[in-house]
């Protein structure tokens, strides 16, 4: 089973997702984080959000009196962030060929891709003040 980042928007109660593949930032989140700690921005993982995973894999009973389902158990966080870390990432891989090493399945471009996907949502939460997460789905 693999699972991907969605980002999804917050505003009060409602919430939106643009349900964008970005399984490159997930599979290469340790290399990411790396270089996040190198550039001394925060890490795209420290705006993960697994509530819909758990919810959707849930056995325990954690989510059996919850009215309004995943989302009120998420967490939200700064869009402002996650865009500066996202921005200073992108621009760092896109100044630097083989800053991340290809795997089988990804390549650095495909990092750079996932990425300026994330910085056009992110600029979209920021000028709407919507909170985000990068949600991980199965």
């Amino acid at each position: 089973m693999s699972s991907t980042l969605w980002i999804n928007l917050r505003d009060g109660d409602q919430y939106e997702s643009n349900e964008s593949d970005h399984s490159a930032l997930l599979d290469l989140a340790e290399p990411l984080e790396q270089l996040a700690v190198k550039l001394s921005v925060q890490p795209l993982s420290d705006f993960y959000d697994d509530t819909d995973l758990r919810y959707n894999l849930d056995e325990t009973g954690e989510f059996a009196e919850a009215e309004d389902g995943w989302p009120a158990a998420a967490q939200w966080f700064d869009a402002a962030e996650a865009l500066r870390s996202v921005e200073t990432l992108l621009t760092y891989l896109q100044a630097h060929a083989g800053a991340i090493a290809a795997t089988e399945v990804w390549t650095q471009a495909d990092v750079e891709a996932d990425l300026l996907d994330c910085k056009a949502e992110l600029e979209r939460a920021v000028a709407a003040g919507k909170a985000i997460h990068f949600c991980i789905v199965m």
